[in-house]
């Protein structure tokens, strides 16, 4: 009986051991999962991180690009209003009316040359009466 009592403490021991070394194996496990589990955070953390960043940028660029079109559309809106102006005074202005003006200027050279023509004559006239 002695030496079944021996083989069943040896076996209890072994059994003892195997617990035990099971147990420190699930501690590891158990640490080893928290960690995976805080790299795993970690790692959401810094892809939402990133993700915020490139929708912030994204949203800059967006606003960036809808400015320089509103901007741009307003330049060309307003060369073509000042085209379009521009071809209204024209068209105000008619062939009739530019043909009167320049023969306005062209008829006052010529009414200021005849009119120094007679100052010119009236002191010729008048130098020849006093002689």
């Amino acid at each position: 009986m002695d030496e079944q009592l021996k083989y069943y403490k040896r076996i209890d021991g072994s059994i003892n051991s195997q617990i035990s070394n099971v147990s420190e194996n699930i501690q590891k496990v158990k640490l080893n999962i928290n960690m995976e589990h805080k790299k795993k955070m970690e790692m959401t953390k810094n892809i939402n991180e990133i993700k915020n960043k490139y929708s912030k940028t994204l949203k800059q660029k967006q606003l960036m690009n809808d400015k320089f079109t509103h901007l741009s559309k307003n330049t060309i809106g307003k060369t073509e209003l000042s085209k379009e102006v521009n071809k209204e005074k024209c068209k105000e202005v008619s062939r009739d009316n530019r043909y009167k003006t320049t023969s306005q200027i062209f008829n006052t050279n010529k009414t200021e040359d005849n009119n120094t023509k007679k100052n010119n004559e009236a002191v010729q006239m008048s130098k020849e009466t006093k002689v």
